[in-house]
């Protein structure tokens, strides 16, 4: 099989699901970043990359699609996505990429499944935040677009 090499001209887009408490009070359900990774320590919610097919040049899935199997492979909880929201979006020009970067973020309201952190170490806790009183995240200007950008009906209050 070839190795396949990721060009470093490339665009990235991520999302974020923001977790809603199931009792309908305001409440983000958040992981912590194992301490000894990058950005260890500090907490986020389930999400990532986009998965992209650098062969054929095209993404694997939707922006709704990566947000449902990033909760599941994060969180082991099936999530039914709500509204989908652009919160970040950059020009990108170091040395490992060249593009544009674009962040988004949903709420993502469980449906099933039960939780489990995932198997790979990312993240080695996980615990229900009030907005107001956040721990230290990893993406702060994200987490706060989407709390400022939603009101409090739309996120179950």
């Amino acid at each position: 099989m070839s190795e396949i090499i990721i060009p470093r001209e490339r665009n990235i887009e991520t999302v974020r699901v923001y977790i809603p408490s199931e009792d309908g009070k305001l409440g983000l359900f958040l992981l912590r970043r194992d301490g000894a990774k990058k950005n260890g320590g500090l907490w986020e919610a389930a999400g990532g990359q986009r998965e992209y097919d650098y062969v054929n040049g095209v993404y694997k899935e939707s922006l709704e699609g990566c947000a449902i199997r990033e909760a599941y492979e994060e969180t082991g909880l099936i999530v039914r996505i709500g509204s989908l929201s652009v919160l970040a979006s950059r020009k990108v020009n170091d040395a490992d990429m060249l593009g544009d970067y674009r962040a988004s973020g949903c709420e993502g309201y469980v449906v099933g499944g039960e939780f489990k952190l995932s198997d790979d170490g990312e993240h080695v806790d996980a615990a229900w935040f009030d907005p107001m009183n956040l721990p230290p995240l990893e993406f702060t200007t994200v987490t706060t677009i989407l709390i400022g950008r939603h009101n409090t009906s739309t996120l179950g209050l």
